[in-house]
């Protein structure tokens, strides 16, 4: 690139050489703006995803400990039901 001052002389193309750059330049920035933001809503997104797997996770062990516990109860109704007929 030219060092440019106010008596610099410059020719159409070398203009319009300086403003693709520009433009080029402005689109490479934009393009890894765009990727930080996709890969934090990607991070966002999963992060969403694991927290409501875990709170699955923990309603689905406590109901096989109720549901174990309402068996081991009816077990020992049955039995005590058994004693008291006797």
């Amino acid at each position: 690139m030219k060092k440019l001052n106010f008596d610099t002389k410059l020719s159409r193309i070398e203009v319009e050489n300086m403003l693709k750059y520009a433009w080029n330049k402005e689109k490479r920035l934009e393009r890894i703006n765009m990727t930080w933001e996709i890969a934090v809503g990607m991070f966002g997104i999963v992060s969403a995803f694991i927290a409501v797997m875990n709170v699955v996770v923990k309603i689905n062990s406590t109901l096989s400990k109720l549901e174990s516990a309402v068996l081991q109860l009816k077990e020992t109704m049955e039995r005590q039901s058994d004693k008291n007929a006797h």
